[in-house]
């Protein structure tokens, strides 16, 4: 089911399925890479919860739309839930929200990740 989902939004991307299994190859050999290195093109993204390249959109266990002209943000949540990964333009790589009543939040108490009745919210 993963694999059909990666390979439909790979192609609404455009990524041919030859670019795709190539990168997705490398980037299980990441001993061989750096992290960055290993996920182009740009619409890879290494997940640290995940310990592998995703492509966002297609990882995502929410998608979050938002105002102001920004690219929609996507949540990859922990097996477990307990942790949750955001992939969002204007957020650095890598940015892990720790579980709390009601939500999600950074280490520093910026970035939250709020449910607001059957919707989430994204606060900053």
């Amino acid at each position: 089911m993963v694999v059909k989902k990666t390979v439909e939004v790979a192609w609404r991307l455009g990524i041919s399925a030859a670019l795709l299994a190539y990168t997705l190859s490398g980037c299980t050999l990441k001993r061989h890479f750096e992290k960055s290195d290993a996920c182009n093109p740009p619409q890879l993204a290494w997940s640290e919860l995940k310990q592998a390249c995703v492509i966002p959109a297609a990882a995502a266990d929410i998608t979050i739309n938002r105002l102001g002209g920004h690219a929609p943000a996507y949540a990859v949540f922990s097996q477990d839930r307990s942790h949750v990964e955001m992939f969002a333009d204007d957020m650095p790589a890598g940015t892990i929200l720790e579980a709390v009543k009601g939500g999600y939040v950074s280490p520093d108490g910026k970035i939250r990740l709020l449910r607001r009745d059957t919707q989430w919210k994204l606060v900053r």
